[in-house]
């Protein structure tokens, strides 16, 4: 049986992930006094509520820490990072349980400022990186990808540096290496910002691609990206916060033979799909979308 975690110890917890993110002040729950002290916004009192959230708050540092072993050239470079479980809306939809991976080769790219000639950089901040699991947990929306049928995209309620909302790009039923070992995974492709995102959500909201909606995240995110992204995407009332149907990437997996997720390959296709592509502004939009998804 574990040690008992002290509530001084889940104050702290929680404290150092919002500060690993830079969480913005009306989304903490912690704040300092005068001296410097920790304390709940709910009062000291309150730290038992918290305890399965601080628990939640170590397994992101947990990826927090690998991110900074990756950029500072400390990781394995035969491993990839674990982003974190598989979460409950996604085993609601009918993901299986297993963990997440996220390749270092992803990673950077998504930390490498933006490029217009190389557009798997997608100029996110390290704090932005290191909050994925947490935002992952609570979507705004989960659709089939458009690009790919063994994809999932989970739209998240935020935004990069230029406005853009995120989508995280999710290959179910993989196999990948971690500490050491090839374990069973479900693969975080990419996580990037969409340019052309009103357009595209037209797209993604159709009936036959829409697996998951959230409203009042939807709102969230209307007020982050600065646009009136959802006003003309409405969505059932009682579809709202519900699995709409099973993910298309999950159908085809029941209906095809059992494989790993080769990531060479995956980096192959990914080449192959963007080498065939145009280099114009509209080329860009789809180099990204064949290398994302």
């Amino acid at each position: 049986m574990g040690r008992a975690v002290s509530d001084r110890e889940i104050v702290a917890t929680i404290r150092e992930y919002e500060n690993s993110v830079a969480m913005p002040g009306s989304e903490r729950i912690t704040y300092l006094d005068t001296r410097g002290g920790i304390h709940l916004k709910q009062g000291d009192d309150a730290a038992r509520r918290y305890s399965m959230y601080a628990a939640r708050c170590s397994e992101y540092l947990r990826f927090g820490y690998e991110v900074d072993a990756v950029t500072c050239g400390e990781f394995n470079r035969t491993s990839t990072l674990k982003l974190c479980d598989t979460p409950a809306i996604l085993q609601e939809a009918g993901f299986d349980d297993l963990p997440m991976l996220y390749t270092q080769r992803h990673l950077l790219d998504a930390l490498r400022p933006k490029d217009y000639y190389d557009p798997r950089c997608h100029g996110l901040a390290v704090e932005q990186v290191k909050r994925i699991p947490e935002l992952l947990e609570r979507p705004v929306l989960m659709c089939d990808s458009p690009a790919r049928e063994d994809v999932l995209l989970s739209v998240l309620c935020a935004v990069d540096s230029d406005r853009l909302p995120l989508i995280a790009a999710i290959k179910p039923g993989g196999s990948g290496y971690y500490e050491m070992g090839e374990i069973q995974t479900n693969f975080v492709l990419a996580v990037y910002g969409r340019s052309n995102f009103p357009q595209y959500l037209a797209m993604l909201m159709s009936q036959e691609r829409l697996v998951y909606y959230n409203e009042e995240r939807g709102r969230d995110l209307n007020a982050l990206a600065k646009l009136q992204l959802l006003r003309s995407h409405v969505v059932d009332p009682d579809l709202s916060d519900i699995i709409i149907h099973t993910p298309r990437c999950l159908v085809n997996m029941e209906t095809a033979a059992q494989g790993g997720c080769d990531l060479d390959m995956e980096s192959r296709e990914a080449r192959d799909a963007c080498g065939s592509l145009t280099q114009g502004r509209d080329g860009y939009d789809r180099f990204r979308e064949a290398d994302a998804r």
